[in-house]
C-alpha cells in the first residue's frame, strides 16, 4: 500500500504501517468462502490484510486481519480499524516489527486532515486501484494483480504437482539423451533405422 510520496503527507507511523505491515490483495475463492460476517465479497474484490498472518488459514488469523473497503475513500477508515483491532495484538508480528510499530505509534502525530484523506485516495489510484461501477468495492484497473491472485490460489497445487512430476521430467530428459546417443551411434555405422540422421536434429 505504501507509496514514495507517503512521507510528505502522512505520519511516520502510517508510513511504516503502509509499507511494512499491510498488503493489498484480490479476494480469491477461498477468501469468499471463509467470509463469515454479513458483508459479502466477490472474487477479485480488493482488500487490505496483515502481511504476517495472511498465509495462515482463516481460523488462525487474528481479529480483523483483513478488510475490504467499500470504496477508495474508505481505505483510511478500514486501515484505522485494523490498527485498533488487529495489529496491536497480532501474535504473528516478528518482534522487531512489533517494536518499530509500537515506537512509531507512541509518537504518531496527525497531519493535515483534509490533505491526508485526499492523499489516501490519490495514492490508491497510483497503484492501480479504482472503485467499481457497480458499487461492489474496489478493483484493480486493467487486470493488474490478477496474476498474483492466481498464484496465491494455485501455489500449493503447483508445488505438489512439481513434486510429483519432477522425477518424471528428469527421467524423460535422460531417456531422450539416451535415444539421441543411440541414434548418433547408429548413424556412424551408416544405419539409423534407414533414415537420415539430420531428421533428428
Amino acid at each position: 500500500l505504501g507509496c514514495p510520496d507517503d512521507p510528505r503527507w502522512l505520519s511516520d507511523y502510517l508510513c511504516y504501517v503502509r509499507s511494512d505491515c499491510v498488503e493489498v490483495f484480490e479476494a480469491s475463492g477461498r477468501d469468499v468462502a471463509s467470509r463469515t460476517n454479513s458483508k459479502k465479497i466477490v472474487p477479485g474484490q480488493v482488500g487490505l490484510r496483515c502481511r504476517y498472518c495472511a498465509h495462515l488459514p482463516a481460523r488462525y488469523r487474528g481479529t480483523r486481519s483483513a478488510s475490504y473497503p467499500s470504496s477508495l475513500c474508505r481505505i483510511y477508515q478500514s486501515l484505522t480499524m485494523m490498527l485498533r483491532e488487529h495489529f496491536i495484538r497480532c501474535p504473528h508480528l516478528p518482534p522487531q516489527v512489533r517494536g518499530k510499530f509500537l515506537r512509531r505509534k507512541v509518537r504518531a502525530q496527525e497531519g493535515s486532515a483534509t490533505d491526508s484523506k485526499r492523499y489516501w485516495i490519490e495514492s490508491a489510484e497510483k497503484i492501480g486501484l479504482t472503485d467499481t461501477a457497480e458499487g461492489r468495492g474496489i478493483r484493480f484497473r486493467d487486470g493488474f494483480g490478477r496474476k498474483k491472485r492466481k498464484r496465491e490460489e494455485d501455489g500449493q497445487e503447483e508445488e505438489e504437482e512439481e513434486g510429483r512430476g519432477g522425477g518424471e521430467k528428469q527421467n524423460g530428459e535422460e531417456g531422450h539423451k539416451k535415444r539421441r546417443a543411440e541414434e548418433e551411434e547408429g548413424a556412424a555405422a551408416g544405419d539409423v533405422n534407414g533414415e537420415d540422421i539430420y531428421k533428428y536434429e
